[in-house]
């Protein structure tokens, strides 16, 4: 069995952006296109001024395509993207 991957995202906000709800819903909605799929993790991370918020699913697993990782690499930056191999 493959290992499972931990996906976890990086955003950067402000505070000021009246898009970034719009923005954020765009992301976990290119995540959870493959809700059911597979059996990887994901995470986004927000981080504004200097505060750090991790919010992760961990009940509901994944499974991107190349597809999928390509939205999503054009959505937040593919430098705000990481991905972990699990034991």
């Amino acid at each position: 069995m493959p290992n499972r991957k931990i996906i976890t995202v990086t955003l950067r906000a402000d505070g000021k952006d009246p898009r970034a709800r719009l923005r954020f819903r765009r992301i976990h909605g290119a995540l959870i296109s493959g809700l059911g799929q597979g059996s990887d993790l994901f995470r986004i991370r927000i981080i504004e001024k200097k505060k750090v918020v991790l919010l992760a699913w961990p009940d509901d697993p994944i499974g991107l395509d190349d597809q999928d990782m390509e939205k999503l690499e054009d959505l937040v930056g593919i430098d705000n993207i990481e991905i972990q191999e699990t034991p």
